[in-house]
């Protein structure tokens, strides 16, 4: 809050509402990091390290929102496909790119902006009573005035009534039944000599009705990648009711003469419902920003729970219907960020999927997610291990001994031994990071292995008697379910194929086709085992602060994994954020 004089003079205190409610503020126009493609924005610095897509890594004007801000009202910012910034107004235009690509897109429709809104407004309108308000002094009528001590005693406001999204800008907004009341403690005295009259009390006000206001939310980016909110709330309209003065034996002549004051009270009134709705919701929310984690665990056991995904922000934009992040979407190890998955995501389109018009929210993933995971997973040694016997399913109908080896290789057909007792072991190894790839409502992931059969101590036989190459195709089903109180993502396999078999050690009469099913039956087997464990029969879908996901819909084409939803609140776990981001009443 602008800090104010105990005894500024009637015009001064006007002249600084006005000059605050009038600027044009444009730090909410939607802004990204600091790397520009344009020449003329643009020209990299001495200490620019080097360029991401042709463009810059840093640039003159450190903050790209600075360079915004000295814009106009006709700036307009537009996204593309690629996540590439195309920023225009005053004359000039630039495109920006702050991501090495962009992983993931995330949009919010009206309803999905309202909703948010409405859970949030009206707690922090609730807060109005905690506002320290600003003393006002002057002269008016003949008298001498000094409104002090006012104290918002409730508040409330009831919905919001509109959003509309203004392209590359923002959203205009409407609230709705906006209730106030207040107290404030007053002294009057006559200011000539003949004028000896002097009274000290209260008056408690109420607005005459209902109010509403507008506002514009405007959201950028930071140069970390996190979120900024700008809320600038205009067309606040009060006009106070109930007025009635206490602490007076003069009550009839103070009543006529406070009420000349009238003026200054709803001044005062709108200018703590403007703060609390501007200035705090900024501030709290911002504060929230800049201290939250943009980041999730990737929810697997032990030893595997050493990874997250990076929901750094790529770019903010505004489309006709709705607000939208690009995010970058890459697994990370949580402990140690110095090797990053160096492929390009798939570009995702900028339009928000089919079906978003009926739902509150979506979002689109690239395969570059989980092949971001995988590849970490690969180089951390995860998807190597030896396979046994006993890490069998026990209706799986493997056999890991001599009469599976005899299938194999032509030379222990004449064995005649128990073929129970020697058994052996499979070390298994993948040559690259498995590649994930949606498409056609399914998940198709490839990976190629390396399998090793060795003879286990105790066994008939020592050392490897077969080692081979084996290219596997899995195919998977992603379906949704309820569970009540979250939704539950679940990955059902639906079939295996090895193709083709490359022999790398073992005997030249080696049975390829008899090695290639015995690959495909251990996958059929294993696979569905294996991944039912290791996702603890499916996992939750993101919840943020009490909000979670509800009704979604889940599409895959193109390598792209869509999904719109609708949004519902879980009242216990909200009101814990909102009494962590807002402090208690």
């Amino acid at each position: 809050k602008p800090s104010i004089e105990r005894n500024p003079s009637l015009n001064t205190v006007l002249a600084r509402i006005m000059a605050r409610g009038g600027r044009l503020s444009v730090a909410w126009a939607l802004a990204i990091g600091a790397c520009w493609h344009h020449a003329a924005v643009c020209e990299v610095p001495a200490e620019c390290d080097g360029e991401v897509d042709g463009g810059c890594l840093a640039n003159d004007y450190g903050d790209v929102g600075s360079l915004l801000q000295k814009a106009d009202q006709t700036t307009r910012v537009l996204v593309d496909d690629e996540g590439a910034l195309e920023v225009s107004g005053s004359g000039r235009s630039s495109k920006h790119v702050r991501c090495h690509g962009v992983g993931a897109r995330a949009w919010l429709s009206d309803t999905g902006v309202k909703f948010m809104l409405d859970s949030l407004l009206p707690e922090i309108v609730a807060r109005l009573p905690l506002t320290k308000i600003p003393d006002v002094s002057g002269c008016e009528a003949g008298f001498q005035y000094e409104l002090a001590g006012a104290k918002i005693t409730n508040a409330s406001i009831e919905r919001i009534s509109r959003v509309e999204f203004e392209q590359g800008v923002g959203a205009h907004i409407g609230m709705k039944g906006l209730k106030v009341s207040m107290s404030v403690d007053y002294h009057v005295k006559g200011t000539a000599w003949y004028n000896p009259l002097s009274s000290r009390g209260s008056v408690d006000v109420e607005l005459a009705q209902e109010a509403e206001a507008n506002g514009k939310i405007g959201m950028r980016m930071t140069d970390e990648g996190r979120p900024k909110v700008s809320l600038k709330v205009d067309g606040m309209a009060i006009k106070l009711a109930k007025f009635q003065t206490s602490g007076t034996l003069l009550k009839s002549l103070i009543n006529m003469v406070v009420s000349a004051f009238k003026g200054k009270l709803e001044n005062l009134i709108t200018n703590a419902v403007h703060d609390v709705l501007e200035k705090s919701t900024n501030e709290y929310l911002n504060n929230y920003f800049s201290s939250m984690e943009l980041k999730a665990p990737v929810p697997l056991p032990k030893p595997l729970d050493i990874s997250e995904v990076d929901f750094s922000l790529c770019y903010v934009d505004v489309g006709p219907n709705y607000i939208s992040w690009g995010m970058l979407g890459a697994v990370v190890e949580i402990h140690e960020r110095k090797a990053l998955y160096d492929e390009k995501p798939k570009a995702i389109p900028a339009q928000p999927p089919a079906g978003f018009e009926g739902k509150m929210g979506a979002i689109k993933w690239a395969n570059f997610t989980i092949n971001s995971g995988l590849w970490l997973f690969q180089r951390k040694g995860f998807l190597k291990g030896t396979m046994e016997s006993r890490d069998l399913p026990k209706d799986s109908g493997v056999a890991l001994d001599m009469s599976t080896a005899r299938t194999l290789l032509p030379k222990y057909k004449s064995y005649t031994g128990s073929l129970t007792s020697s058994k052996f072991g499979i070390d298994i190894a993948t040559e690259h990071h498995p590649d994930v790839l949606f498409d056609a409502g399914e998940v198709l992931v490839n990976a190629s292995f390396v399998l090793t059969l060795r003879w286990l101590r105790g066994a008939a036989h020592k050392g490897t008697f077969l080692k081979f190459s084996a290219p596997l195709e899995v195919l998977s089903k992603l379906s949704i379910a309820d569970s009540g109180k979250e939704e539950i993502a679940d990955v059902t396999i639906t079939r295996s194929a090895c193709d083709s078999i490359k022999i790398l050690e073992g005997d030249a009469d080696v049975d390829v086709d008899g090695v290639r099913n015995f690959v495909q039956t251990l996958a059929n087997t294993t696979l569905p085992s294996y991944l039912h464990k290791l996702l603890n029969s499916g996992v939750p879908l993101a919840t943020e602060q009490g909000l979670r996901l509800t009704d979604s819909e889940v599409t895959m084409s193109k390598g792209i994994l869509a999904a719109t939803t609708d949004l519902a609140v879980d009242a216990e776990a909200f009101g814990r954020f909102i009494e962590k981001l807002l402090g208690a009443k």
